[in-house]
This record gives C-alpha cells, structure tokens and sequence, in this order.
C-alpha cells in the first residue's frame, strides 16, 4: 500500500495500534503501523499532499476526528 501511495519500500515496521472509528453508518477498521526504515523517497503519487510533521506539531493540522487516537499513540511513541 506505501509503495503504491507514498512510492516508499517498507523495510521495517510495527504495528502502532488497530481500532475502529465509528460513524453513524458505518464502522472503519484503522491498522495504523510505524515505519521505522524503508527505502526511496516519499511522494504523493495520486498527486495528494505530503508533509513530514513531528507529533507534537499535528495539533497545528487539520486531523479527522477519527485520527485523533493515532495523534495521541505517536506522542506516546515518541517518548
């Protein structure tokens, strides 16, 4: 999925977290990992924006709803 996203080879990686946001319809399943090496350089290929941002800057963005969890585990993980 990176690789035909980002145009990035993963070649390390943990699973940071998996949950579900739930919306009044429907339920998305979120499998977020972190992706500690790869290879290439990142770029959106759909022609989507693409921007390195440390967790302590997301507040600063506009996040869904639903990624808030995300925000907060990368803080976590940071530490």
């Amino acid at each position: 999925e990176l690789r035909e996203e980002l145009d990035i080879e993963v070649r390390r990686a943990g699973r940071l977290m998996y949950y579900a946001a739930v919306y009044p319809r429907r339920t998305v399943w979120l499998d977020v990992w972190l992706v500690q090496d790869w290879s290439g350089v990142p770029r959106g290929l759909d022609q989507q924006a693409c921007e390195w941002v440390e967790p302590a800057q997301l507040h600063r963005h506009a996040i869904l709803a639903a990624d808030a969890p995300i925000v907060a585990a990368l803080s976590l993980a940071r530490k």
